[in-house]
């Protein structure tokens, strides 16, 4: 997904080199420009605050000169305060052409001491960079870069040494936790500019993996681990980050780990203005904030961080994501009771029926299996407000993997899926009462086990093939495990009407499931007719058959498929050789 993303990233930044710079947000604070006049004294320009409006989106009172102060503050930044320039960490800048640091930091951190020690590992980095690597990475930077203007920065540094501590020239509210930032620039704009990007890349070029000690080089090129959006532990950048989608860091190249760098400055940008998902469309290779609907690629979502803009997950779109025909089909009917109301069956009837988008599907998968929490909570899982922990768990889950399986059309990730979620979700209704639920689960379950697996035979045709065997008077002839399995939960069915339990529900045949053995499923079986005995006629043909049939089948397998069962108990009762009556009919609800 990164490389792909990258990959679209680097055309539209060779067509439009200020992309990232554009959308750049400088840090709230005041900012101040000293100009290095080549006659005279230099000149402080008064200072202006930069606050960004979170609400607006937007910056506050844009000062006119906002473009030039956006580049040399973009090109100012340290990657994060686990690289700092300053060792003690009270100034964050990366180059000797910028000064910042917090303002109620100034009277305890900010003073000769500082400066003196800041501008030391900026006049001969080699102070900094003494590992033999991270020494070997910064030598082949300064090949290309030139060496350091000492002579330059030494002016710099005796200038902030003279005049950080007047009050006339600079107004430090030491109460503010706001960043201060000076810029020292040239005469010429233009000039300003290269300087302030040829010293950032001397920072930057140095500074881009995790860790210079676990660089390596192959062929003359270096490689290194990567730093970006992972939150990993300098000292063990091979432990996963759980948290990130991609949960392992891995060796780029310095110049990937470079468009890395300013992929998620561009990310960082686009979340501060409140974009939480961006998309990079694979097919026109454009980048954008909003999907159309003939969109095909990347859709990332994104959470701000202190350091970046974290890719949380992500979704893939292709060619046909719109491009299904599924007929959800009522092969179990739901119970409504006798006093139902027009709009209840109108309600019902809506859950059924052809779909031809996936995002229909998707909508009605989650009010059928997680009752209309996932799709509304799914950016932000980690917090999901859920008490009851079965039923978040199935959430958790099924939701993302399923959603994923379905629009990237992975039929039998799909298929594996819903197994398992008809497992864990029913055995919720079981404990819950939610009958009906359970039905309309079973029926989508069923609906999407079909259109998945492309078989030409359905569960229509085995339902009608049950009814057909167990309605029928003379002799029948159960075949296969789900015949027996499908039958004895038809049996189930008729000794729970048979009990004297009040509340007659699901829960009736949950010693019956969780992929049991078949040997244990019968003992089962042989316990509830034994308790049962008095209550079942000889008369009773089909039910008595249907028994026979099931305690001497030898099954095929050695444990029990849960489906089965289900669909057996929860479907019309086929013992009874007619439809229920009214009063039997009450026992489904």
């Amino acid at each position: 997904m990164l490389e792909e993303c990258l990959e679209i990233f680097k055309k539209n930044l060779d067509e439009d080199p200020d992309m990232v710079l554009r959308g750049y947000i400088p840090k709230d604070g005041k900012y101040y420009l000293v100009t290095m006049k080549e006659k005279g004294p230099w000149e402080v320009s008064p200072s202006f605050k930069i606050k960004y409006d979170k609400k607006e989106k937007k910056i506050e009172n844009q000062p006119l000169n906002y473009s030039f102060i956006k580049n040399l503050d973009f090109y100012s930044n340290i990657i994060d305060t686990q690289k700092p320039i300053d060792s003690k960490k009270s100034i964050h800048s990366s180059t000797y052409y910028s000064f910042f640091f917090k303002e109620n930091s100034y009277e305890d951190n900010i003073n000769r001491e500082a400066i003196e020690r800041y501008f030391s590992i900026l006049k001969n980095p080699l102070k900094k960079y003494k590992d033999k690597r991270a020494k070997n990475l910064y030598l082949e930077n300064e090949e290309k870069l030139g060496p350091v203007n000492v002579e330059e920065a030494e002016k710099i540094e005796k200038w902030l040494i003279e005049n950080i501590n007047k009050k006339e020239l600079f107004d430090i509210d030491e109460n503010s936790k706001d960043y201060f930032k000076i810029f020292f620039v040239y005469e010429d704009e233009e000039k300003t500019k290269k300087a302030y990007q040829r010293e950032q890349d001397r920072y930057l070029l140095t500074n881009l993996f995790n860790k210079n000690k676990y660089n390596i080089e192959v062929s003359g090129k270096t490689f290194g681990v990567s730093n970006d959006n992972f939150g990993v532990d300098m000292k063990k950048p091979y432990l996963e980050n759980l948290s990130r989608k991609v949960k392992q860091p891995y060796l780029i190249s310095m110049d990937t780990a470079k468009l890395q760098n300013l992929f998620f400055s561009y990310l960082s940008s686009s979340v501060k203005r409140g974009n939480n998902k961006i998309y990079f469309n694979t097919g026109n290779k454009e980048i954008s904030f909003e999907k159309n609907k003939n969109f095909i690629g990347f859709e990332l979502f994104l959470y701000p961080e202190k350091k970046e803009a974290a890719i949380l997950d992500y979704n893939i779109y292709s060619n046909d994501f719109d491009e299904i025909e599924i007929k959800i089909n009522q092969y179990i009917e739901e119970y409504l009771p006798e006093n139902a109301k027009a709009d209840d069956f109108s309600k019902r009837e809506e859950k059924y029926g052809l779909v031809t988008e996936k995002k229909t599907l998707l909508n009605k998968i989650d009010s059928v299996f997680f009752y209309n929490y996932y799709q509304r909570n799914k950016y932000n899982l980690e917090n999901l407000n859920i008490k009851e922990l079965n039923f978040k768990m199935i959430i958790l889950n099924y939701g993302k993997s399923l959603e994923v399986a379905i629009i990237n059309n992975k039929n039998k990730e799909v298929v594996r899926i819903l197994d398992r979620l008809l497992e864990d979700s029913i055995k919720y209704c079981l404990i819950n009462d939610y009958n009906t639920k359970a039905i309309t689960q079973f029926n989508y379950y069923l609906s999407l086990k079909e259109y998945y697996e492309k078989k030409e035979e359905n569960y229509m045709d085995f339902q009608e093939n049950m009814k057909r065997k167990l309605e029928a008077a003379g002799e029948i002839s159960l075949d296969g495990d789900e015949e027996i399995l499908f039958a004895l939960g038809q049996v189930l069915r008729k000794l729970l009407n048979y009990s004297k339990i009040n509340d007659k529900n699901l829960t009736y045949i949950r010693n019956f499931l969780g992929g049991q053995k078949t040997s244990r499923i019968i003992e089962n079986l042989e316990h509830l007719l034994v308790t049962y005995a008095h209550n079942v006629s000889i008369k009773d043909v089909r039910l008595n058959r249907a028994v026979s049939q099931i305690l001497v089948h030898k099954f095929e397998n050695k444990k029990a498929e849960d489906r089965w069962i289900m669909a057996g108990f929860l479907d019309e009762s086929y013992l009874y050789g007619k439809k229920l009556s009214e009063g039997e009919e009450d026992d489904r609800a």
